[in-house]
């Protein structure tokens, strides 16, 4: 059983690896925008997708990494 939490450990690092190298490279501030207004200006029928609150969630992850990375790359693109 300790090998899929290993494994589960592993696969997190490795998206939370890609995600500040994905804010490295862009304007943080602004995909953090970007992320907010898609995911949270959806209309009922898209909201209801989010039975277990994972928009927020995400938010929240995305704020934690990209928050530290204002103003670094102030005018960069917003996509990669």
């Amino acid at each position: 059983m300790d090998n899929v939490f290993l494994k589960q450990a592993e696969i997190g690092e490795e998206a939370e690896n890609e995600l500040c190298e994905l804010l490295d490279q862009v304007d943080a501030e602004a995909m953090l925008s970007a992320m907010a207004a898609q995911l949270l200006l959806r209309s009922v029928e898209e909201m209801a997708s989010d039975k277990y609150g994972n928009h927020s969630a995400l938010l929240e992850v995305i704020a934690f990494y990209a928050i530290p990375r204002f103003g670094v790359n102030t005018g960069k693109c917003v996509s990669h």
